[in-house]
């Protein structure tokens, strides 16, 4: 008899740099801890950009956000000058996000995709027992 799989919790939020001078970089953060990720110049941010590279982004520019009912995330422009694009649409309005989308601030601006560890659709409980990582 199977055990009624628990509700995926990631363990990480994990922004991979895809262009600006962060570029190939990656931050992660514990998804327990981060209720709200900011992004933008400020100190004040989680995902702080240069103020003298990223001169299009605002000092709080963005931020990625758990939904109310903890079953996703949410991306919102913090009313940033130069606006917020998702997978290259501009977002007006609080907008789900998923892992693998692209997020640049600016149209012109740093861009970075938005991914989980591990993944909604990694193996979790037993099977993940079941075909462990290689180690590096």
């Amino acid at each position: 008899m199977s055990q009624p799989s628990s509700p995926y919790r990631p363990q990480r939020i994990v922004i991979h740099h895809l262009s600006g001078f962060k570029i190939n970089q990656v931050e992660a953060f514990p998804a327990d801890q981060f209720g709200t990720l900011t992004f933008g110049r400020s100190r004040s941010v989680d995902v702080r950009y240069d103020s003298e590279r990223h001169e299009f982004v605002s000092r709080r520019h963005a931020a990625i956000a758990r939904n109310a009912d903890n079953s996703g995330y949410i991306l919102t422009d913090l009313g940033s000058r130069n606006g917020t694009f998702l997978n290259e649409q501009p977002v007006t309005d609080p907008t789900p996000i998923r892992p693998g989308d692209t997020v640049r601030l600016s149209s012109v601006g740093p861009a970075f995709v938005f991914t989980l560890d591990p993944t909604p659709d990694a193996p979790r409980g037993p099977t993940a027992d079941t075909f462990p990582l290689p180690s590096l």
